[in-house]
């Protein structure tokens, strides 16, 4: 990461001389020609540079999540291995239950129809966060087939948990933990966040009537409780004709 910095400064670095050149001295039409034909090919070898660079990290981004999910898979068979060598049979139904329901919401997560979306809300706790979050997705919903604007939506969704996240703070305490749940009511859906843990409030205030300001076109309606280790916040945005 560091090379590539290094090499994209001196690389701007020698087209702004070679720009200051042509402007500064009467350089030659086929000089002038040359140093544009330069500038076009270091552009357009910088634009490939970060493509590549940017997938790369992708890449890595997608292998870091999918050992995740790996381990935490193993983990699950552990312990039913576990209940079961111990013979703590009474056990395995409640906990396979709960494996059920994790399935069921990552499910649910998956069929969202944003690819963006549902890739940040499976990688969540891949990157490191100051807060858990919890789906607790009571419906299957697909985006792309509600009359909503479904980049937009997607997009303040996963901005308004980056905000909770920003807000949070460190504590010795309980873990910070943001419920989220989606759903389709009469002609609007809703986004709901449950906030357990400590927090800056007023910046959370502050950051989220700003973000209701910035999605203006989307009507969003907003409505919030807050106390000292808790925040409650709905959003719905009316379907659109």
């Amino acid at each position: 990461m560091r090379q590539w910095i290094n090499a994209r400064t001196l690389l701007w670095t020698a087209n702004a001389l070679a720009l200051g050149a042509m402007i500064a001295f009467a350089v030659p039409l086929y000089g002038r020609l040359l140093l544009g034909l330069w500038l076009v090919a270091s552009i357009m070898y910088l634009h490939r540079e970060e493509r590549l660079r940017r997938k790369s990290e992708s890449d890595r981004h997608l292998i870091r999540t999918l050992s995740h999910h790996r381990h935490d898979w193993m983990n699950e068979l552990q312990v039913l291995y576990g209940y079961i060598r111990l013979k703590k049979y009474e056990k395995l139904q409640d906990y396979v239950d709960k494996i059920k329901e994790t399935v069921m919401q990552e499910s649910y997560i998956s069929k969202l129809g944003d690819p963006q979306l549902v890739a940040y809300l499976l990688s969540f706790r891949v990157d490191k966060r100051n807060m858990a979050l919890e789906i607790e997705f009571e419906q299957e919903i697909e985006l792309q087939s509600l009359p909503l604007h479904t980049a937009k939506t997607a997009r303040l969704l996963r901005e308004t948990i980056d905000l909770f996240d920003k807000c949070a703070r460190s504590s010795d305490g309980e873990p910070n933990v943001l419920s989220l749940n989606v759903a389709v009511e009469e002609e609007k859906l809703l986004l709901d966040f449950v906030y357990e843990g400590s927090y800056e409030e007023f910046v959370l205030r502050s950051a989220l009537a700003d973000k209701m300001k910035a999605f203006a076109l989307c009507a969003p309606e907003e409505e919030s409780e807050y106390s000292e280790n808790r925040a409650v916040v709905a959003i719905r945005l009316p379907f659109q004709d």
